[in-house]
This record gives structure tokens, sequence and C-alpha cells, in this order.
């Protein structure tokens, strides 16, 4: 492995980002399912938004990387933020026994060592305090497909009469 942190702190830090993003695309299908006139309607709208986030959080495409009119869609992923908080605790090292990773660099061909958070903080953009944001973003994302979900159930109507 790359020196995963074993602290009992992140540990639990990643079972509430679990938690949280678990529950999260869980209601989130339940809202497009109560707001959606059909199931095969909110499957493919399921599958769809889910499939721009997952592009879009900055894993496959770091931000850096991402054209300027995507960017945007960074902001607003969820799994951009989850796993900006699972990654950012797990790879964070401060000081001089942080594990080292090789780097080749193609267009030279020269292999060089760097710190594995130094190396994820640049790629990928982490930045260790955002942590807790990425937490209260998650948070905020759960409750607010549960109220849609409500207004939903309470305001539209699907029956033909």
């Amino acid at each position: 492995m790359v020196g995963l942190n074993s602290n009992w702190g992140v540990f639990f830090y990643w079972w509430l980002v679990f938690y949280l993003y678990t529950s999260f695309d869980t209601f989130l299908g339940v809202m497009l399912v109560v707001l959606l006139p059909n199931e095969q309607a909110a499957n493919v709208m399921g599958i769809g938004v889910s499939m721009i986030w997952n592009i879009a959080s900055g894993f496959m495409i770091p931000y850096g990387q991402m054209p300027a009119a995507w960017q945007w869609l960074y902001w607003i992923s969820p799994p951009g933020w989850a796993l900006q908080g699972v990654l950012a605790t797990q790879y964070y090292c401060d000081g001089s026994s942080c594990p080292t990773m090789s780097v080749f660099d193609a267009s030279t061909g020269d292999t060089t060592y760097k710190y594995v958070w130094d190396y994820t903080s640049s790629t990928f953009g982490l930045h260790y305090d955002r942590r807790w944001i990425a937490v209260g973003v998650l948070a905020f994302c759960v409750v607010a497909t549960r109220v849609l979900t409500l207004l939903g159930l309470r305001f539209v109507c699907h029956l033909k009469r």
C-alpha cells in the first residue's frame, strides 16, 4: 500500500463520510423516483447525474486539467466532496517520516521521489483544511434530497384523470 493512515480519528471520519455519501446516493434515488413520472425515467436520470458527477469529481480529470466550462461541476459534485475529505485525511502528512513515491516524468525521462501528500495535493487539488467542509456539504446534500423528496410527495402527482 501507500502508507494509509491507521489513526482511529481518521477511521471514524472515513465511516462518517461513507455513511453520508451512501445515504445521499440512496436518498437521491428515492427523490428521483418521487419526482419523475416512472421508474425508467428515474433510472435514466439517476445514471446520467451520477455519471456526470463522477466524471467531474476531480479524480478522473483533476480540477486543474478540467476545461473552464466544467469547473463549476466540480464544486457541486457530491462524489468530489467525498473524495476530497477521504483522500485528504488519508494522505495528509506533515513531517520528515512521510511516505514517498517515485514519479516518472515522460517528457524528460527522469524519475523523482515525492512525498505522497505533496503529489496527491498538487495533482488532485486536495486541501486538508477542507475536510470538515466536505462533511458539511455532504450533510447538506442528504438534508436537501430529503426535503425535496418530502416536497415532491406533497406537491407532485403523476396520476392522469
